[in-house]
């Protein structure tokens, strides 16, 4: 049996391991870590001149370049063997597209060695493995509460569209949590491609119930935003980078990201869950819902709390934006941000042209009693952005804020003073 050499083919774990049992065979005394620094390949691997244990052996091999290498090749060889032991599904598309020259231009000012071309070579070979394509089968998980996006073959709604349900599920991922992602083209871009995502288990697709008789989308159960189902009638989601709002590049494993449909009229809604539960016979589930309120709020705050100072500072935080929220009947002042000065009115002081009503104006850069407003609304909550209709009184007066439109030979709105555009009134 010759000595094995160490060649950066074979794991140093595993080398030093073999070359240490060969050595107490064959040879007699302590000087085993001497004999084992002569077999690395000099060719390929330049030691320090001072390796005092076999533990610095194995560290200093596993920082050089040829075991990034070799995790590397390793992995896309893993990956391969997988993929061949599954069914194949048929796919026109199974081209890979990937563009190396173009991710190596990217990379070139990284560039300064042999070892600094190696590693990102490698790194461009781990990128392309992660590349999601079409009907790749995924995961989703939740990052706020670390549960996968889930359904169950014909567990329907008992509530909106009475069609198979989405929850947010195990943190584990099962096969209630394992979605194909559709799409057409070759790979998948940020800001760019429209995906479906078809349950494994049911073959159905997530997606939102139009209920074109009542031209209004269905309610969640518990919190009534867009309920999301499978085998809706709208069903083409958008992604996003969750960080960098006009990221490019291709789908990988592991990013996070925004999942997002376009609705009626152009409105955008985003993926979301929480920790709300609702209940069909004597399970319970966590709703997954859709709607368009900012990004962020609690999902990131579970993310910051790692201990209890944590805990107590976002719980201030928490407390610090309850009190600012605005509510019914609230008294509000409306500054405009260009001028710095804030909307006004004067009790009884009206145009001379248009409606001749009650006037409104960008008055005093300080605040006073012709800049209050009291603010209404139906609804039981504080206000939600592209949700709540809102009226403005004036404090002063008690006219409310609007506009005022005439009929001859139709409705028509009078006109403001000078630019002629549509007067605001009392």
């Amino acid at each position: 049996m010759d000595i094995p050499k160490y060649d950066g083919n074979i794991h140093p774990d595993e080398w030093i391991n073999d070359i240490q049992k060969y050595l107490k065979l064959r040879y007699t005394g302590d000087n085993y870590l001497n004999i084992a620094i002569s077999l690395v390949d000099s060719n390929i691997i330049s030691l320090p001149t001072k390796i005092d244990s076999f533990e610095e052996l194995r560290d200093v091999l596993k920082e050089d370049i040829s075991f990034t290498v070799f995790k590397c090749t390793n992995k896309r060889r893993t990956k391969k063997l997988f993929c061949n032991t599954l069914p194949k599904l048929p796919n026109k598309n199974d081209t890979d597209c990937y563009n190396y020259l173009l991710e190596f231009i990217k990379r070139r000012e990284k560039i300064k060695s042999m070892n600094d071309l190696v590693k990102e070579f490698a790194e461009i070979i781990a990128d392309e493995l992660n590349l999601i394509r079409n009907e790749s089968i995924i995961a989703l998980k939740h990052v706020a509460t670390g549960k996968y996006l889930s359904s169950i073959k014909n567990l329907c709604y008992t509530t909106g569209s009475k069609l198979q349900l989405a929850f947010a599920g195990s943190p584990e991922p099962d096969l209630n949590a394992l979605w194909k992602i559709e799409f057409s083209g070759k790979l998948p871009m940020y800001n760019k491609t429209f995906i479906q995502l078809r349950h494994i288990k049911s073959g159905s697709v997530l997606g939102f119930y139009n209920d074109y008789g009542y031209n209004d989308y269905c309610k969640s159960p518990i919190t009534e935003h867009t309920e999301v189902c499978c085998n809706g009638n709208e069903n083409l989601w958008k992604f996003k980078h969750s960080k960098l709002e006009n990221h490019q590049g291709y789908l990988k494993s592991n990013d996070i990201i925004n999942l997002s449909i376009t609705k009626r009229y152009n409105k955008v809604e985003f993926l979301r869950s929480h920790d709300v539960q609702f209940t069909i016979g004597n399970d319970t589930f966590q709703e997954v819902v859709c709607h368009s309120e900012r990004l962020g709020g609690n999902d990131e705050r579970k993310k910051k709390i790692k201990s209890m100072n944590d805990l107590v500072k976002e719980f201030a935080k928490i407390i610090a934006d309850e009190s600012n929220l605005i509510r019914n009947n609230s008294i509000v002042a409306l500054k405009h941000v260009a001028t710095g000065k804030y909307l006004s009115s004067i009790d009884n002081l009206c145009y001379t042209t248009g409606s001749k009503n009650q006037l409104a104006f960008a008055g005093s850069p300080e605040r006073d009693l012709n800049a209050l407003w009291k603010i209404t609304f139906k609804e039981k909550f504080p206000i939600m952005y592209n949700k709540t209709s809102i009226k403005l009184r004036h404090i002063k007066s008690g006219n409310v804020l609007g506009l005022c439109n005439f009929y001859k030979d139709g409705f028509f709105y009078h006109k403001s003073p000078i630019t002629e555009h549509t007067e605001v009134v009392h």
